[in-house]
């Protein structure tokens, strides 16, 4: 992995931004991806897209919750933008928050709904060790909260058709 770096070095400008569908519409989930990756080009380093069963579960086992509950309204999409410079890095927020919040399908999203411990996006650092352990201490199959994760990589034209045969199963 060093080595790799040396060759391509690992931009030091990095953003994270959270954004939730107003509606369970994973149709919507793809031409929002797909319009990401061709307009933001290398500035997108990540993008993820947590179910809102997920934030459901969440919210219920949080210690410091907020004193109004969370309008959870659908998947919550976590966007990690990268830059050289400063100023190419804005423009990469301006264009992601242009693209997700254009026809009012998405909102902006942050973790103090759920969380009042959590940090705000604009505070966010990135670290190597933070996506292996984001959710380890929140899915467990049994106390003491023990890991039991899973990772599902689907191609985002795909994403529709996998909740759907999701859904079906259970």
């Amino acid at each position: 992995m060093e080595n790799f770096l040396r060759l391509f070095p690992n931009p030091p400008y990095k953003a994270r931004r959270y954004y939730m569908l107003l509606k369970d519409d994973y149709d919507s989930v793809f031409k929002l991806a797909h319009k990401m990756r061709k307009e933001t080009g290398d500035g997108l380093n990540d993008l993820m897209v947590w179910p809102s069963i997920l934030f459901q579960l969440l919210s219920a086992q949080v210690v410091n919750k907020p004193s109004t509950r969370a309008k959870i309204t659908g998947p919550v999409f976590s966007v990690t933008l990268e830059a050289t410079d400063q100023r190419i890095l804005d423009v990469y927020l301006e264009k992601t928050n242009e693209i997700m919040l254009k026809d009012d399908v998405t909102r902006p999203f942050e973790w103090q709904e759920i969380d009042l411990d959590m940090k705000h996006s604009s505070d966010w650092k990135f670290t190597l060790k933070e996506e292996f352990n984001f959710f380890q201490k929140y899915i467990s199959t049994a106390p003491p909260k023990s890991s039991c994760t899973t990772c599902h990589k689907v191609a985002i034209s795909k994403l529709s058709e996998s909740v759907q045969k999701g859904v079906q199963f259970n």
